[in-house]
């Protein structure tokens, strides 16, 4: 398993512990130290760190690794155990260690990251309780809600902002790292870590209201009035780039709940729908056009000529040439 956040390669824990990396590196703000006033031999230690790349660290002093990737401008293209997301503006998303993550295109993004280690919010949140899923008897507290949505499924913790929820959220991860930076009074791990529960408090929040839109959304009786309104703008747009983030946010829902409403009323996910849109204006065009296989697949909003035709023959059942050739025999247009 692949696990990237940003760190430098080369440190032993020690370094980790103590070296303060200069303003033109990548990582801005790490591990920080302390001397305890009540005992100045006692160095106070806060695993938590403000980034704004990832990086494949192979050392690293933290047990447990939570993070909450924030997306400010431009898009980040991302592999998920899998699963390739590409992250709009204002995006959120919560990652933990179970979690391979690749960064397949970051090119003219701006991001920040936030790792931490979950137990500076509350002792009880040790790796083990996570595991054994006794943190919530343990802590007892409001804290294990903070955590546990890093351990839905990924279509449960990635949120698109908006504009106002953005700025709020990028106006505290500037007063988060600038705390970390500064280290300006003897009271900046506790300051910092304020102010990490009020990014956490704020982002729950934010969850906690869209999942209650998309529940009232899947109840209104108007859901099918909302899955035609996309089945049209799929038939306008097929030979576009479309993706099912895409339409997520063309449309102000989650990937969830519009495959679930598709399902429930065309008994269809959504992008099976689409990819028969596109099979049909294929099978039209092979028949009525002299066009090119290159061609037709780029006006049905295929970039790549063999997956249009591997797609065409697992849909229709024969090969788009053998198609054409069947059903224009006689008609001259060949």
């Amino acid at each position: 398993m692949s696990y990237y956040f940003l760190g430098e390669k080369n440190l032993s824990k020690e370094d980790v512990a103590i070296k303060q990396l200069d303003k033109s590196s990548l990582l801005r703000t790490i591990d920080g130290e302390l001397k305890n006033p009540d005992c100045p031999s006692e160095i106070m230690k806060l695993p938590l760190v403000v980034l704004d790349r990832f990086s494949n660290p192979e050392d690293w002093e933290w047990e447990v690794r939570l993070i909450i990737l924030f997306v400010e401008e431009g898009k980040l293209a991302l592999e998920v155990d899998g699963n390739m997301r590409v992250l709009p503006p204002s995006s959120v998303l919560y990652l933990n260690p179970y979690e391979s993550l690749n960064v397949l295109d970051d090119k003219d993004c701006i991001y920040r990251l936030i790792p931490f280690n979950p137990y500076i919010i509350n002792k009880a949140l040790l790796f083990r309780n996570l595991i054994d899923g006794e943190l919530q008897v343990q802590s007892g507290f409001r804290d294990f809600f903070y955590i546990t949505p890093f351990f839905y499924g990924i279509d449960e913790k990635y949120l698109k902002l908006d504009f106002s929820h953005s700025r709020y959220l990028g106006t505290l991860i500037d007063e988060l790292e600038g705390i970390l930076k500064d280290k300006a009074s003897h009271k900046w791990p506790y300051e910092a870590k304020a102010v990490l529960i009020q990014i956490l408090y704020k982002v729950e929040g934010y969850f906690a209201r869209a999942k209650e839109s998309s529940r009232e959304r899947e109840s209104d009786p108007d859901a099918p009035g909302l899955v035609e309104k996309i089945c049209s703008y799929m038939k306008d747009s097929y030979h576009r780039q479309i993706t099912l983030d895409h339409l997520c946010e063309q449309f102000a829902i989650n990937r969830t709940t519009m495959n679930d409403l598709f399902k429930k009323t065309l008994d269809v996910t959504v992008m099976d729908y689409l990819i028969n849109i596109r099979m049909e204006e294929a099978r039209k065009m092979l028949i009525n056009t002299r066009l090119n296989m290159s061609e037709i697949c780029d006006r049905t909003g295929y970039t790549d000529p063999s997956y249009f035709s591997r797609t065409f023959r697992n849909r229709v059942g024969v090969s788009p040439s053998l198609y054409r050739k069947e059903n224009t025999k006689g008609s001259g247009r060949l």
